[in-house]
This record gives structure tokens, C-alpha cells and sequence, in this order.
């Protein structure tokens, strides 16, 4: 009876463990969303670490998740081919490390702080799966 219970609690662990596991590359709290109202720009500044102890290799994507703000900008998507280093797309980064992103994106019409904030997010694909991490800061700029 008790190498039962012994057994279904590692079961139990190794399952909670593999359902646990954190996405390998992270966005940081400096990333952003902007819009430069007098311009008609929208500009984003997106900084990815990697948090593991390994090196990583992934794909990344720009991704408009807010619908008017995908009309606005007229993508629904940008492959990001470099980073801030001139690396090429897949990146490859090192353990603890971090890289970024910039783009700008003309917009055609008035956009708010409601729309910028969550409406952009980075899809990242790396060997094991493809996630997308939304931008929380948006701020509008006269």
C-alpha cells in the first residue's frame, strides 16, 4: 500500500514538474509599445531575455493582437529577421542574456492607450513550441 502512494506522489511530482515548466525566453519590463501621435508612428521596443542556464536558438515575431490596431498598422504579423547585436534570425542566445528588438510601423488613424496596451505581442519559436508573450506597456506620445 505504501509504494502505491509512493509511486502515484513521483507520478504526481514529474507530471506538476513537465506542467510547470517556464517558457525559455522572457520578455523584460523595459519593452514597450509607442505612439507617436504628430508622426502617425508606431514604434516598438521589445528586450527578450533567455532565463535558462543554456544557450537557446528561436524565432521571432511581431504580432498585432488588437484588431484595430492590426487595421491602423495594416500587418497582422512581421518575421523579425535582426536584433539590436545584426544577428540574424534564428537568434541564438546565451545563457542569462539578453537582445533587442525595434520597429516602427506607420499607423492610419488614431489609436489609444486601450488599443497599444497588450495589443502587441512577440511570437517565439524555439525547438519544443511556440508561444506568444504580449507587450504590457503602451504610451502615447503628442
Amino acid at each position: 500500500m505504501h509504494i502505491r502512494l509512493l509511486i502515484i506522489f513521483i507520478a504526481f511530482v514529474f507530471c506538476c514538474t513537465a506542467c510547470s515548466e517556464k517558457n525559455q525566453i522572457t520578455v523584460e519590463k523595459q519593452s514597450y509599445v509607442r505612439w507617436y501621435k504628430k508622426k502617425n508612428e508606431l514604434e516598438l521596443y521589445i528586450v527578450v531575455s533567455n532565463s535558462t542556464k543554456h544557450d537557446v536558438s528561436f524565432q521571432a515575431s511581431i504580432i498585432f493582437l488588437n484588431k484595430k490596431l492590426k487595421e491602423s498598422v495594416g500587418v497582422e504579423a512581421e518575421q523579425l529577421k535582426t536584433d539590436d547585436r545584426n544577428n540574424n534570425s534564428p537568434f541564438r542566445l546565451s545563457a542569462n542574456n539578453e537582445t533587442v528588438f525595434q520597429r516602427k510601423f506607420k499607423t492610419h488613424s488614431i489609436l489609444t492607450q486601450e488599443m497599444l496596451s497588450k495589443g502587441v505581442g512577440i511570437k517565439i519559436s524555439d525547438q519544443h513550441k511556440t508561444y506568444i508573450i504580449a507587450i504590457k506597456y503602451g504610451d502615447i506620445v503628442n
